[in-house]
């Protein structure tokens, strides 16, 4: 995961739909005064996606195996479809926006209906760094997960390379929590990669308005 900055204040609801099939939580600003929001990616999102992924930054810090064009869009049709809900039990990727320009994207990955279980993601353009955008998006989304109306989950989960400090940053602001080192966790440019291991219960979870 990639940081997209450290500086945002609390939520502020300013009435902005997160997409198609989500409830309407409130909406992120940055201590810029951008508004944050999220839609859900459609593809032709794909060769933006596919141009963030081959970013230096990127590449830096995610084990981001070579993708084409074709193989992007087919993905993000498939997840389109889903609906967020309770019985969510998929991958749905949004495409985070800025003033209503896309600066970078999120994932929430359900890993155990059973359990109530979810990883997140995110990706941040890197002329969009140190701008807030990740922090919000990610408390966006945590909103969306937890809530008893969208993904009713109970615990989410996150791993950043140790050395990413950026994004690590990112999580420990939202509010999630260190739980050890994953020692050469993930293979990032042929060499195996030490990563720190996050996460946020929903019994942790404050609303975001009186966050940061």
């Amino acid at each position: 995961m990639l940081s997209g900055g450290r500086n945002v204040r609390g939520a502020e609801l300013v009435g902005v739909v997160m997409g198609a099939f989500e409830p309407v939580p409130a909406a992120m600003v940055s201590d810029y005064g951008t508004d944050v929001t999220l839609r859900r990616a459609h593809p032709a999102d794909a060769a933006r996606i596919l141009a963030w992924r081959q970013e230096p930054s990127a590449r830096r810090f995610q084990p981001l195996q070579p993708r084409d064009l074709a193989s992007i869009e087919a993905e993000i049709a498939t997840q389109a479809a889903p609906a967020l809900g309770p019985n969510f039990d998929d991958k749905v990727r949004w495409i985070v926006e800025a003033n209503r320009k896309p600066v970078g994207w999120i994932t929430l990955t359900v890993t155990s209906r059973e359990h109530a279980t979810a990883t997140v993601g995110y990706t941040i353009a890197e002329r969009c760094h140190r701008r807030g955008y990740a922090s919000a998006a990610l408390r966006a989304v945590v909103t969306l997960a937890f809530a008893a109306d969208g993904a009713n989950l109970e615990r989410l989960e996150a791993v950043a390379a140790v050395e990413n400090h950026g994004s690590r940053a990112v999580l420990a602001k939202v509010g999630f929590q260190e739980e050890g080192i994953a020692r050469g966790l993930l293979t990032i440019e042929g060499v195996r990669i030490d990563h720190a291991r996050y996460a946020l219960p929903r019994s942790e979870w404050h609303n975001p308005r009186h966050c940061g």
